[in-house]
């Protein structure tokens, strides 16, 4: 098993350490700030280490150090495409150093943002509304073609939309999961994960097998706004988990971006009143870029075909591109969906004859595409301008 493993014995340490059961990151700082590294860990006496962790830690920390059970978990992670990153690795994200309770190992499909250009956490509701999710998409295609790198959650709702406005684009956007790193939630961003694992990153700070759980989307939150020179909140209610991310970001010195919105609109509430308490107004693209060189980044001021990038709403000329070579299938789905009455994902599929699985996968790729739209989730409508913009007609019934 180990004989195409690529890790070191010091990684097989760190490894072991980030996944002792029943060692939380309040215990792994207490033991790293105490001990140094993980290595002094198995000879360290037993009345020491009872003095700083609990009795059914202490057992844990005992009976755990088998270094070809670590070798035989990393030798897993290659074989799953996985990369496993610890405190020592020369590509642990700095920006991560500082937080209170850093996370010791990272799990990584993909690659990391490039640290020299900036990046925008992209956030907001999954109970987004139908205009909200659009402009995530639009803001997230243009600032990713003016250069900024997109991260946000892969969770319904906003998330999903500006992991998919970035795709757009052709650009880079990470997303960083509640759960383990081969954990996809909800189950229909299967194919969006398998794009930004191909063409951007998808991280974790949990292991392969590990479920989604509430309490694990909090601690993924400050990994968001860590990571980001900024947070853009998109829609949220006055009670939202995204609250917790923007708290996050204000302790870390982030800039904070939100889209203002109506009063009476219950996404807008949570919004609205962060611009009250002194987050940046979002009405156009510069308002971040503009920021975002104030600070002292360089960011790309013209789009890929050399348009001005201050506004969004236009999809960017790659996607253009990509609606031009639709496959039969692709068309025939297309051809299905009306510009004015939604259809359902149940009638698209009796009336094409697809089965589940091939269905998400053409609807994803319409989406990616912006040749059709979610008004509510699995109720489909054309984007007519883009049909027309790029040569589409026929199609438009």
């Amino acid at each position: 098993m180990q004989k195409n493993l690529s890790y070191t014995e010091n990684d097989m340490l760190w490894y072991w350490f980030v996944n002792i059961a029943g060692i939380g990151l309040q215990t792994r700082k207490v033991l790293i700030d105490h001990f140094g590294h993980p290595g002094e860990l198995p000879g360290a006496s037993h009345t020491l280490l009872s003095s700083l962790v609990r009795p059914g830690q202490l057992a844990a920390l005992m009976s755990s150090y088998h270094p070809e059970e670590a070798a035989g978990g990393l030798c897993r992670l290659q074989e799953s495409g996985t990369s496993f990153i610890h405190w020592e690795s020369e590509n642990y994200p700095e920006k991560f150093r500082n937080l209170p309770c850093p996370p010791y190992g990272l799990y990584l499909r993909g690659r990391l943002p490039d640290p020299k250009i900036p990046s925008i956490a992209m956030i907001g509701s999954r109970r987004s509304t139908a205009y909200g999710r659009s402009v995530a998409r639009d803001f997230a295609a243009g600032l990713a073609g003016a250069g900024v790198q997109i991260i946000s959650g892969l969770a319904e709702g906003i998330d999903t939309e500006s992991h998919r406005g970035a795709l757009m684009a052709g650009r880079y956007t990470l997303g960083i999961l509640g759960g383990g790193i081969d954990t996809i939630y909800p189950r229909e961003n299967f194919n969006l994960y398998m794009d930004m694992y191909q063409t951007g990153g998808v991280l974790s700070e949990w292991n392969m097998g590990i479920p989604n759980k509430a309490g694990l989307f909090p601690m993924r939150n400050r990994l968001i706004s860590a990571l980001s020179d900024g947070v853009f909140v998109l829609e949220a209610a006055l009670r939202s988990g995204t609250n917790i991310t923007v708290d996050q970001a204000l302790e870390q010195g982030k800039t904070v971006y939100a889209l203002p919105g109506r009063i009476t609109d219950v996404n807008s509430m949570g919004t609205n009143l962060l611009i009250r308490e002194g987050a940046v107004p979002v009405l156009s693209l510069d308002d971040i870029i503009g920021q975002l060189e104030l600070a002292g980044f360089v960011t790309e001021r013209k789009g890929r075909a050399g348009r001005e990038t201050g506004r969004p709403g236009e999809m960017i000329d790659g996607a253009g591109e990509a609606a031009g070579m639709l496959t039969e299938p692709q068309k025939q789905v297309l051809d299905m969906i009306d510009e004015q009455d939604p259809v359902s994902f149940e009638r698209l599929m009796r009336l094409g004859g697809f089965d589940t699985g091939s269905l998400h996968h053409i609807l994803y790729q319409l989406e990616v595409h912006g040749l059709i739209s979610q008004p509510v989730q699995h109720l489909y409508l054309k984007r007519c301008a883009n049909l027309k913009k790029y040569g589409l007609q026929a199609i438009l019934k």
